[in-house]
């Protein structure tokens, strides 16, 4: 309990720049289309995900999207900092699918 706090402490005032991409081949009206966007450390992939979706599509909801990390959904309340989006460069995928395999 004592290092979730500290690790949660810690990362007050971390942000990352996350780029992501709705590939080509998902089709719908933002195929192709890239955004970079600025989130804190501690965002849940759930809640990045529905401002992704505002930006790529207008709303979120509006078509079938999931973020993926090297192919791998990324779990809705997982948070960005465990989901590896320090790493510099970190691409994310916004594919047009069935749900895909779990990370």
């Amino acid at each position: 309990m004592e290092m979730s706090m500290a690790l949660e402490e810690s990362l007050k005032g971390v942000s990352y720049t996350v780029h992501f991409e709705r590939p080509r081949d998902a089709g719908g009206s933002a195929a192709g289309k890239k955004v970079s966007l600025t989130f804190d450390a501690l965002s849940l992939v759930g809640d990045v995900q529905q401002v992704v979706e505002l930006e790529l599509f207008g709303a979120a909801g509006k078509e079938p999207a999931f973020l993926l990390l090297d192919g791998a959904s990324l779990p809705p309340h997982l948070p960005l900092h465990l989901a590896g989006a320090s790493c510099p460069g970190w691409p994310s995928s916004v594919r047009r699918a069935d749900r895909p395999r779990p990370a």
